[in-house]
């Protein structure tokens, strides 16, 4: 495997989603520094109270609807939805243990909704920028189309706000660190496994393919972070499976298809962003996965961390995510004068 330096560091910063309290600068300036100095860590933030996260606008800001479908059941620490530019639709018979929520920001009207299907049940609350809830009896702790609850609030910035801002930080952040090459393309029934030492171990691959009923082990002790990272497409086939070894812990593992600045999130674009995620039926995956141009997830998928998706989140029925908040503490090297947002 080949260690290189960061990725970005002659880039132009474009922001990787759609942060939503960007300022200018972050279109003019290089993303990354070569020194941290006194920067403080880059974290997920207020991304940690949500166990799925949608940062979600199609093409000239309109509204998206993220697709949960029947028997979810979302549980763990703190077991939140959130819906940035994105409705809410939650098939029958689910279960969240958290909150739902769903707002435009600054973009509004249309105001978004929350649509529960048969016998769901939402043990927090169900709060939107003004769009309707239905049937708001299943949100157990309340519901609130206010507009002002703290979730959704543009001034102050909303947690679901400030949670996709901080994402993008997130995102920056992974492309600036030091990485290792190395191959992920397991075959069906394969097996193949990663090793890292303690500290933060940052892989890159230009694509993640796992095959059918094949299985991805990523071996550390327990004080070791990793983040398993392409600029391509994250390919996990039926009943295929990402573990963790040897006291790795799911809080400290990043899987993510980033898209670096060289690339468009325009579907229109020439030079599309292929950074997608596409699971098969039954697949598990230990730690937080991400897909910077979306995620197709397919039946009676399992994720222990967290689910956290710009553009698209769709998944079928049968998901379980055992909310586990992302821990990794990034060192800094984003430029403060692209990321104002981020220090």
């Amino acid at each position: 495997m080949h260690k290189h330096t960061n990725r970005m560091s002659l880039a132009l910063a474009i922001p990787l989603g759609l942060g939503i309290f960007w300022t200018a600068a972050a279109q003019a300036a290089p993303l990354c520094v070569s020194d941290p100095g006194v920067n403080p860590p880059v974290t997920i933030g207020e991304g940690a109270n949500f166990a799925v996260l949608l940062d979600g606008p199609l093409p000239n800001l309109r509204p998206n609807t993220l697709i949960l479908g029947a028997k979810t059941v979302v549980s763990g620490w703190a077991g939140t939805i959130g819906g940035v530019y994105a409705n809410v639709a939650l098939g029958s018979l689910s279960s969240v243990s958290g909150d739902v929520a769903a707002s435009m920001f600054d973009q509004a009207p249309p105001n978004l909704s929350i649509q529960l299907g048969a016998n769901t049940v939402v043990q927090g609350l169900c709060a939107t920028d003004g769009g309707v809830i239905t049937p708001a009896g299943e949100c157990l702790g309340g519901s609130d189309t206010s507009g002002t609850n703290p979730y959704v609030t543009t001034n102050p910035p909303g947690t679901m706000g400030v949670a996709v801002d901080q994402e993008e930080c997130v995102d920056g952040a992974v492309l600036c660190q030091p990485a290792t090459d190395t191959v992920v393309n397991v075959p069906a029934g394969g097996k193949l496994t990663l090793k890292v030492s303690s500290g933060l171990n940052v892989l890159t691959a230009t694509d993640i393919t796992l095959g059918t009923l094949s299985t991805l082990t990523l071996s550390g002790p327990a004080d070791a972070e990793v983040v398993l990272e392409t600029p391509g497409a994250i390919n996990l086939g039926p009943m295929s499976k990402i573990v963790l070894a040897h006291g790795l812990l799911a809080e400290n593992v990043l899987i993510t298809a980033t898209t670096s600045p060289a690339f468009s999130d325009d579907p229109n674009a020439s030079n599309k962003s292929k950074s997608k995620v596409i699971t098969g039926e039954g697949v598990t995956i230990n730690g937080e996965i991400h897909g910077e141009y979306g995620c197709d997830l397919g039946a009676n998928n399992t994720v222990n961390g967290a689910i956290v998706c710009d553009f698209q989140l769709n998944a079928g029925s049968g998901l379980h995510v055992n909310h586990i908040p992302l821990a990794i503490e990034f060192p800094n090297l984003l430029n403060p004068d692209a990321y104002p947002k981020c220090f």
